[in-house]
C-alpha cells in the first residue's frame, strides 16, 4: 500500500456504485490500494442524491472505508 492519500469526488463514486465502466473499475483498485478520503460535502451530495431517488447502492459501505474530510 502507498503512503498516498486521494480525495474521490461524487461523479466518480457514482459511478463505481452503479458499475460504469471503466471507472468503476479503477476506483475498486484505487480504494484497495490508497488512503481515500471524501471531503464532507460530497458525503453529502452522495447520501442526498440516493435517499431523493429512494434508492441504496452501497454508499454507506463505500463511505464507511473512507475518512471524511470536513470544511471549516
Amino acid at each position: 500500500m502507498d503512503d498516498s492519500n486521494l480525495c474521490l469526488d461524487t461523479d466518480v463514486i457514482i459511478f463505481f456504485l452503479k458499475g460504469r465502466e471503466p471507472t468503476a473499475t479503477l476506483v475498486e483498485k484505487v480504494v484497495r490500494s490508497y488512503s481515500c478520503h471524501v471531503a464532507s460535502v460530497t458525503a453529502y451530495e452522495l447520501l442526498f442524491g440516493v435517499a431523493r431517488a429512494n434508492q441504496e447502492i452501497g454508499e454507506h459501505a463505500l463511505l464507511g472505508m473512507m475518512k471524511v474530510l470536513h470544511l471549516i
